[in-house]
């Protein structure tokens, strides 16, 4: 008699698809308030399914903050591989869901899984703190051989290793994450974000900042007359904070990082517009808070060609 051998039965659930979903759903609601029944429910498995698959409720739940970081490295690796560092570490810390994949509506409520992980399970889960610590390991792994790359070309400012500045960022991507989770105001947050990103670039050229009335009645950023470089002033930052002139000429301006006009008041009576940023190439953002433009006879604001959060190359 020759018995048969038997096969177990197949199951009837795409296990890569359940634990995206069981990902998604111990996000949004955290480990301790995430029954089983409630996996059961949003993976629409059976519980013997669910355990013979998995395993119990917190190897699950560990399985997935796994596949949370995986993902995200992975999303961060491609993000920071080429171009400009700075700008691409802008958008991984003003729009989260870019290296978290998040989806709307509430992209922004549900913070980092890791760091969320690190708040309600550490210290007191040995195998949760040795994820969430190789998830930051990786992170600054990552960033840090970016920014070894922007330190060699200029981009960033050699004021400290490549591995302390990516720990910086790990700190500011993790507090900005939490902080958000509280619906804090946006244009907050990215000035925050702006003021640390600045604090890596090069200190030459020196940034231009004024304040209060100028000496001369127009201020012009001069542009090089370089033949191999017809384009404006490159500058890391530009700051005009209160400042009252009749008119703001920058065309080809560069800069990798914000340019600020919060509270400009440029008055004029000229067909060449009161602010002009013709062609300029603004890596990080344009602030114009609180500006007042006001020209009699064109254009209170020129700028056709203008990019923003895309410096030049």
């Amino acid at each position: 008699m020759t018995a048969m051998a038997r096969t177990g039965r197949p199951r009837a659930f795409d296990e890569k698809q359940a634990l995206a979903r069981a990902r998604d759903l111990f996000w949004s609601r955290g480990y301790s308030a995430t029954s089983v029944q409630d996996l059961v429910d949003e993976l629409a498995v059976q519980r013997g399914s669910l355990y013979a698959a998995f395993g119990d409720k917190r190897t699950l739940y560990l399985k997935a903050v796994a596949l949370y970081d995986q993902e995200n490295r992975e999303r961060l690796e491609a993000i920071l591989r080429a171009g400009p560092v700075l700008p691409a570490l802008r958008r991984i810390l003003t729009e989260p869901a870019a290296l978290t994949g998040a989806q709307p509506p509430r992209q922004d409520r549900r913070g980092c899984l890791v760091g969320n992980t690190t708040a309600e399970l550490v210290p007191g889960d040995d195998d949760a703190q040795a994820l969430v610590a190789a998830a930051y390991d990786g992170f600054i792994k990552v960033a840090a051989a970016a920014l070894k790359r922007a330190q060699a070309s200029g981009e960033v400012a050699a004021t400290a290793t490549p591995e302390a500045q990516a720990e910086m960022l790990l700190l500011l991507f993790q507090g900005s994450a939490l902080v958000s989770r509280a619906e804090a105001a946006r244009d907050r947050l990215h000035a925050g974000i702006d003021a640390a990103l600045d604090a890596l670039r090069p200190a030459e050229p020196h940034p231009r900042t004024l304040r209060g009335r100028p000496p001369a009645d127009q201020l012009r950023i001069p542009a090089t007359n370089s033949a191999q470089n017809s384009q404006g002033a490159r500058l890391p930052w530009m700051t005009l904070d209160g400042t009252h002139l009749p008119s703001l000429y920058a065309d080809g301006l560069q800069t990798v990082g914000t340019v600020n006009i919060r509270g400009l008041r440029a008055e004029t009576d000229s067909e060449s517009g009161a602010v002009r940023l013709i062609g300029a190439h603004i890596g990080g953002s344009l602030n114009c808070d609180g500006a007042v433009l006001i020209n009699k006879s064109g254009p209170a604001l020129h700028a056709d060609g203008l990019e923003i959060g895309r410096p030049a190359q």
